[in-house]
């Protein structure tokens, strides 16, 4: 009787460690996220869970003491890349490989002090099981006014009327709106590259482009902050929150609901995943988008795992799939957006594409570098020669809608601008930067703006002021322009 008691006390120890953290996730972002969201972690780290239990089980011959074993096993499993980032913030130079070594090792140590020295580990795993257990109640009970707003309260508009109860003026002409995610400004690329961008920028404004030398977005470097914020029209995120809550901001954000309010369907090239689609038309469904599952395994050991299956795979089946030929189909896709514009209603057509983000895979032809390139970001002519190709399909997209869609309004912006230091601190072990004065650079943005080749005044604005002040001028809304925010976290 004992032992049966035991081994449910051990097995429910198990459990209650594993769903804690996904669990915890899941009440965190009850109000966008879906329960759905969280199975395939489960689902991956209870397969994981199984497999070290019976393998410890066997050299351990005991259920209790392998249940425990497994316990810890499981949690430093599912915080790897967790704890390996956080090291390399003290110790920059600290590899994967180096970590696993010393995580092995010390597993080792601790499997012999299990067999020589551990009794049963009964005690133990009721602390464990209770302590998982009380705080998984919490976490629910603390959610369940979210719960209960998501799915038995009625749907509401979202939160900024006043940003989508405009109406529109006679005029509705299709929209495209395009973000270069890291497309280095004018003066970021002069400051880390020694790079003159006049010449696309001479072409822009040959074309009829309005175009901006000093914009800035400065509330962050972070994508995952900036974008929302861009797409909400006012700065709903900030970097002091989690990027998956940031990101979940995306969906029914501000600008879509604006534009759908006033009679547009709603396009979406989104690179990646990375953009909420709900209540769009997706162009591209190759790839999937982030999730709660993807934010819980790219932070466990799973996530290595994957990279190293993923390389295996690729090297005995080749690469059909690969991540360059999906960069290539969003690029064709913006190009030639207006071809899938609707016929009996304006179209808001919006593409997010990270590039000329790393992977930096494109030389200014548009042929392929190799893999051993992507992320060198030491030569400084890689970004050049891949931002030199997006230019070019920069410079095919306004010329094709200008073709196709006179009419059109076309917005063309970045996130942030190329980050040189910071990747050069994080993957290159180089010395800290002063973040004051570099976070400046690193936030010129690339800002173009384009209307039947009318003069809209950007100059200097930040992202959110340009889109609320083209809006004004081709829309007739009457959007205030906004006081940037300035970023005051530390990313060092």
């Amino acid at each position: 009787m004992k032992k049966t008691k035991d081994r449910i006390v051990s097995i429910i120890a198990l459990l209650v460690t594993v769903l804690y953290p996904c669990l915890f996730m899941y009440f965190q972002n009850v109000d966008e996220g879906n329960f759905k969201e969280i199975l395939p972690a489960v689902g991956k780290f209870l397969l994981v869970t199984g497999i070290v239990f019976i393998l410890v089980l066997a050299i351990i011959k005991r259920f209790s003491k392998a249940a425990l074993y497994t316990i810890l096993s499981m949690i430093a499993f599912m915080n790897f890349n967790t704890v390996l980032n956080a090291l390399r913030k003290i110790i920059p130079k600290m590899r994967t490989i180096y970590f696993l070594v010393v995580l092995g090792c010390f597993f080792v140590v601790l499997l012999y002090i299990f067999i020589k020295k551990v009794a049963d580990g009964m005690i133990a795993l009721k602390i464990i099981g209770l302590v998982f257990t009380i705080l998984i109640v919490i976490n629910f009970v603390s959610a369940i006014p979210a719960i209960t707003n998501r799915y038995f309260s009625e749907k509401t508009v979202g939160s900024d009327d006043a940003i989508t109860a405009f109406k529109f003026e006679d005029t509705k002409p299709n929209v495209y709106y395009f973000i270069y995610d890291e497309y280095g400004g004018y003066e970021n690329l002069q400051r880390y590259y020694d790079y003159d961008n006049g010449s696309f920028y001479d072409d822009l404004k040959a074309a009829g482009v309005n175009v901006s030398y000093s914009s800035r977005n400065t509330e962050s470097i972070f994508t995952s902050t900036i974008v929302p914020n861009l797409m909400n029209l006012s700065y709903v995120a900030s970097d002091d929150g989690y990027s998956i809550d940031n990101i979940a901001l995306t969906e029914n954000a501000s600008l879509l609901r604006l534009f759908q309010n006033n009679g547009y369907t709603v396009n979406m090239i989104d690179h990646l995943g990375f953009l909420k689609t709900a209540g769009c038309n997706v162009l591209n469904d190759d790839l999937e988008g982030d999730t709660i599952s993807t934010y819980l395994i790219n932070n466990s050991a799973l996530k290595q795992i994957e990279s190293v299956m993923k390389e295996l795979y690729k090297r005995s089946h080749g690469d059909s799939m690969s991540y360059e030929s999906y960069t290539r189909n969003i690029l064709e896709l913006m190009e030639n957006s207006p071809d899938y514009i609707a016929k009996n209603q304006p179209t808001l057509t919006i593409g997010y594409i990270q590039s000329p983000h790393d992977p930096i895979m494109f030389r200014e032809d548009g042929s392929a570098l190799p893999e051993n390139q992507w992320h060198n970001w030491k030569d400084k002519q890689l970004y050049i020669g891949q931002l030199k190709y997006i230019s070019q399909t920069i410079e095919n997209v306004i010329q094709n809608i200008k073709e196709s869609d006179p009419d059109a309004l076309v917005i063309i912006q970045s996130d942030h601008g190329s980050r040189y230091p910071y990747w050069m601190v994080e993957d290159f072990d180089a010395e800290a930067y002063d973040e004051q004065e570099e976070n400046f650079y690193m936030q010129n943005i690339l800002n173009c703006v384009y209307y039947k080749g009318e003069t809209i005044d950007i100059e200097g604005e930040n992202g959110i002021n340009t889109l609320r002040r083209t809006l004004n001028y081709v829309f007739g809304t009457d959007y205030e322009m906004l006081d940037s925010e300035e970023c005051v976290k530390t990313y060092l």
